[in-house]
């Protein structure tokens, strides 16, 4: 597992790793909202992930599989922005 901080507008917390849905409830106390990029092959896995956090709302962002994803993703109508979009502030 790695943690990467970005530092931006709206900062916040990249998780990554092989094996943490067991463990995404520990990642996510005291936490209102958040934002979960996933291929297409875990929207079903996404959608329990979902429905398990009750009171924390959930931004769901599906990209496509391989080089399509890494372009989608370096773009800027979504990357930073998309997080803006996905986890506004709150007042």
């Amino acid at each position: 597992m790695k943690t990467i901080e970005v530092h931006a507008d709206v900062s916040y917390p990249v998780i990554v790793g092989r094996g943490l849905f067991g463990q995404v409830t520990n990642f996510l106390t005291g936490v209102d909202r958040v934002a979960i990029i996933y291929p297409a092959a875990l929207r079903l896995t996404v959608e329990f992930l979902r429905s398990s956090l009750a009171g924390v709302t959930v931004s769901a962002l599906e990209i496509p599989d391989g080089e399509a994803a890494k372009i989608l993703l370096s773009s800027n109508s979504v990357g930073p922005n998309w997080v803006k979009q996905a986890l506004p502030e709150t007042t």
